[in-house]
């Protein structure tokens, strides 16, 4: 095949911003000044280094709701350094007696333990991404990153919940007591840590690591905490929450320019279109295939007149040959990963072909990825990056994974090491890379990344999903949960693929169809998850999916009705987007889930702690869903929370009638904002701005609109508006209002639209910029 490279000599080009990890005090300024923590000012956060704070890892308290505890015997200086950290941490005292939860440390043989006991009453959750329920007590898991290997009989490569470990790595509990406030506990090690959770917590590893222990009035406190230690979110582009089309694959040009126009004359709101694998040459990075592919930059200009950002994926492997470029290089200045003597390790993945991986422990090599991967994005102006297979993984006769053996030869922040301290790291460290690169190609504009593998505090690089899902009511049952927990260790920007990746199995070695009512019923769910991606193989066989083979799961390949439900939902979604933008501000902002569990209403209440088909879309909205008799529906209730009498309809759907479409209902005294449905998220200040709201006991309502941009920066510096909407009753008037709280963007003058929910129906009144009268209440 012909192959287009963008290829740079090792000096051309910037850093960017690399957030690494742990990063020194230098980077610090440059860090803050690339990220979203708006009003933060750089010059106040720099770090003071004119005494030398000590080692890492120091026990003590590191602010009032933090303590970190170390074993006996242990110093600091013997600690592996923290990846989980944004930034070191130092004591400023000693733990106060009673001050709450402490772990004890033990030895026994080469495991090192830390256990913490719990009340009884106790609920605990988090452990990142795990399949099973979101309730973790009895529950044990590892965190250590790998791709399933678990092999089903027709040769799909799949998870269930009885696989302990997936693609990412959160050692990290979450505890809610039975009074409603909470705990969260960290065990700060990068090396394969079970969790065991039978009796009370419980952490194991092969070395001895610190544990950091945060406490909180409640879970969101907790989590808040949780952000400012491990990092925040940015806040994403608007287009980013948009609904979003891939399939394993587009194979070229054509295919990507038909399912465009397929959605836009179907009417399915659709932001972004992904391009898998096969765009490059043979899985070469920073090419395209020419044949397919002819003309990349006319195609993405093409796809843009449309309304459509494009993202691509990249996997870590170099292509292990010796004439092409890019491994030359990496061979020429030992940017790889090797064995204890020196030979450089090497495996199949993709194509029957060998790759070898790049050793992202060091500086030189991030720096290598960022230089070259920059190179590529401005040459080629994609939307945004997909970083994939990064755990990392192989597709070898006898191994899935890297042996623990291979060598990271660090740098000068991080030591040398095997791949028992730096594996389950990996994947954060090319995400540093990869958004410093993004940064270096667009400065203007803000990332935005999707990983598959992740470690804690991953949240500050990208966003997520679950990996490889299979088309059966289960996963779209466990979705629920696993958003939910990872939501819960802090990375709150996750979803899953809408549909399933994989088939299910079917008899003699034939994949099964794909069906119907499941895929409706998970558009109907997942276009409330914060990343919502219709994403799928059509296959078990990657080899046949590489060619674009196997059935689709597009909105119209189910006939008229499935469709409509489908459109729908999305439309749904669309609506909310005003509603969505102010929940990605919060998560940015203070660490906030944007799909929580039910028991977020109510800390307190242990009927709510089990609960995991119902959530909450932010404080505001309770997610009902209406599952199938004798499918998911086992005939018990669910548990939800008080305070949410009114159902709401948002574009004419009729769930009563669908049971695919859950039910939406909004917490009495609440104002959702809302806007009108697109066919994109590109946002026009001018047009209609809708709000829903129910009022509470007193007869008020409030609620918060956060808009900006959507794109740029400029947010950082003030440009943007934080809109307090509040019903008061008024001389049994209800009078809606709309008042800046923040920045620097004036009110749009826009027709606004209020619709009053209440025990005797809905009304709807019109206004304007900043106010809306209702006539006289009802009964």
């Amino acid at each position: 095949m012909l192959a287009a490279l963008v290829l740079l000599s090792p000096g051309c080009g910037g850093d960017g911003a690399d957030r690494r990890f742990p990063p020194d005090h230098g980077d610090l300024q440059a860090d803050v000044a690339g990220s979203d923590l708006d009003g933060a000012d750089a010059g106040e956060l720099e770090a003071d280094t004119s005494e030398d704070p000590g080692p890492e890892h120091q026990p003590g308290l590191l602010g009032e709701h933090i303590a970190r505890y170390l074993p006996d015997g242990v110093s600091p200086e013997e600690l592996f350094p923290s990846f989980a950290l944004v930034e070191p941490r130092y004591p400023t005292g000693p733990v106060p007696d009673g001050w709450g939860p402490t772990p004890a440390f033990s030895a026994e043989g080469g495991t090192h333990v830390a256990q913490l006991a719990i009340a009884d009453g106790t609920d605990l959750y988090g452990t990142g991404e795990i399949a099973g329920p979101l309730r973790r007590n009895g529950q044990r898991t590892q965190a250590w990153t790998e791709m399933p290997n678990f092999t089903s009989g027709d040769g799909g490569v799949r998870f269930d919940d009885s696989y302990d470990h997936l693609y990412q790595a959160h050692p990290w509990v979450l505890a809610v007591r039975a009074d409603g406030s909470a705990f969260g506990v960290l065990a700060d090690t990068t090396r394969r840590c079970r969790i065991d959770l039978t009796d009370g917590i419980r952490f194991e590893a092969s070395a001895p690591f610190p544990v950091i222990v945060i406490q909180g009035d409640g879970p969101l406190e907790v989590l808040a905490e949780l952000a400012d230690l491990t990092g925040h979110l940015d806040m994403p582009p608007r287009w980013a929450l948009g609904h979003q089309q891939s399939r394993f694959s587009y194979v070229d040009d054509g295919a990507m320019r038909s399912i465009a126009q397929e959605l836009r004359d179907h009417q399915i709101p659709t932001d972004v279109l992904w391009l898998d694998g096969v765009y490059m040459d043979d899985y070469r990075l920073f090419t395209f295939d020419e044949q397919s592919f002819p003309e990349p930059a006319g195609l993405l200009d093409d796809l843009g007149d449309l309304g459509f950002h494009v993202v691509p994926i990249f996997d870590p492997g170099v292509r292990y040959e010796e004439t092409f470029p890019l491994y030359r290089e990496a061979l020429e200045q030992d940017l790889l990963l090797k064995f204890p003597d020196g030979e450089v390790y090497n495996n199949l993945v993709w194509g029957n072909a060998l790759f070898a991986f790049p050793d992202f422990s060091q500086r030189a090599t991030r720096d290598w990825w960022t230089r070259h991967m920059g190179a590529f994005l401005e040459t080629y102006p994609f939307s945004g990056v997909w970083v994939d297979l990064n755990e990392p993984v192989v597709y070898g006769v006898i191994e899935w994974y890297p042996p623990e053996e291979l060598v990271s030869l660090g740098d000068d922040r991080t030591p040398p090491a095997t791949q028992a301290e730096y594996h389950s790291v990996y994947a954060l460290q090319q995400l540093a890379a990869t958004e410093a690169a993004f940064r270096q190609a667009h400065p203007d504009r803000r990332p935005f990344i999707l990983t598959r593998s992740s470690y804690l505090g991953g949240q500050r690089h990208a966003a997520t999903w679950t990996g490889d899902n299979t088309a059966t009511w289960a996963h779209l049952d466990w979705s629920i949960a696993m958003i939910g927990n990872l939501g819960l260790s802090g990375q709150p920007f996750s979803g899953a693929d809408i549909g399933g990746f994989f088939v299910p199995e079917g008899t003699e070695g034939d994949p099964a169809p794909w069906d119907p009512e499941l895929f409706a019923h998970w558009i109907g769910i997942g276009a409330f998850y914060p990343f919502c991606r219709n994403h799928s193989a059509g296959t078990d066989d990657p080899f046949t999916a590489l060619v674009g083979g196997g059935p689709t799961h597009h909105a119209w390949d189910f006939g008229p009705d499935i469709e409509r439900l489908y459109r729908e939902s999305v439309e749904r979604r669309y609506r909310l987007l005003p509603y969505l933008y102010t929940l990605f501000r919060a998560a940015s902002e203070r660490g906030a889930p944007i799909m929580r569990p039910v028991f977020f209403a109510a800390p307190a209440d242990a009927r709510l702690r089990r609960e995991d088909r119902a959530f909450l879309l932010g404080p505001d909205l309770l997610i009902v869903p209406q599952w199938p008799e004798g499918v998911l529906d086992d005939g018990s209730p669910l548990e939800l929370p008080d305070g949410f009498d009114q159902e709401i309809t948002l574009v004419g759907e009729q769930p009563d009638a669908d049971a695919a479409l859950p039910r939406i209902r909004i917490r009495n005294g609440a104002i959702v904002p809302a806007g009108v449905v697109a066919q994109t998220t590109a946002f026009d200040p001018s047009s209609r701005l809708d709000l829903y709201l129910t009022l509470d006991e007193n007869g008020t309502a409030s609620g918060t609109l956060y808009e900006d941009d959507g794109e740029g920066h400029e947010h950082l510096e003030g440009h943007y508006r934080l809109i307090d909407l509040r019903a008061e009753t008024v001389d049994g008037d209800v009078v809606v209002t709309l008042e800046r709280r923040e920045g620097d963007m004036d009110l749009p003058t826009r027709p606004v639209r209020a619709h009053w929910y209440s025990s005797a129906g809905v009304t709807t009144a019109e206004g304007t910029t900043d106010r809306v009268v209702f006539g006289k209440s009802p009964p």
